[in-house]
């Protein structure tokens, strides 16, 4: 493979190479002749795993799902939730907690609490 070609110019606070957008999404969409709102819904995939790389032939476009899949084939997903936890979640919410409350609690982030109780993930848990 290629070497890594790194953005050295604005970084975002989550370390990923920035100019308004995302500066790999800008570089993809030019690469691909499309224009930049034609990527909204996609998500852009590093072959490298190095978020800084801007190397167009370590660029593809692709799906969340994709992205996800990418991630926890190559083992970087790390699990953070159990079935335990999710009906703990489910449990404090419905005694009242707000979420940014429950997610201090468990260790997790606001929106991943949300997306439990919205069933987006871990719908198959029951709260007995």
């Amino acid at each position: 493979m290629e070497k890594c070609d790194l953005w050295t110019h604005g970084i975002s606070a989550n370390g990923r190479p920035y100019v308004r957008v995302l500066a790999y999404r800008l570089l993809l969409a030019n690469h691909l002749g499309l224009p930049l709102d034609a990527l909204d819904g996609k998500e852009v995939l590093h072959t490298c795993d190095n978020p800084l790389c801007v190397n167009i032939k370590h660029l593809r476009l692709g799906t969340h799902s994709d992205n996800m899949k990418d991630k926890q084939s190559k083992g970087r997903a790390a699990k953070k939730l159990t079935s335990e936890k999710v009906a703990y979640i489910r449990c404090l919410d419905t005694n009242g907690l707000l979420q940014r409350e429950i997610a201090e609690r468990v260790g997790i982030s606001q929106s991943m609490v949300s997306s439990v109780l919205r069933g987006e993930s871990w719908s198959h848990v029951d709260v007995q």
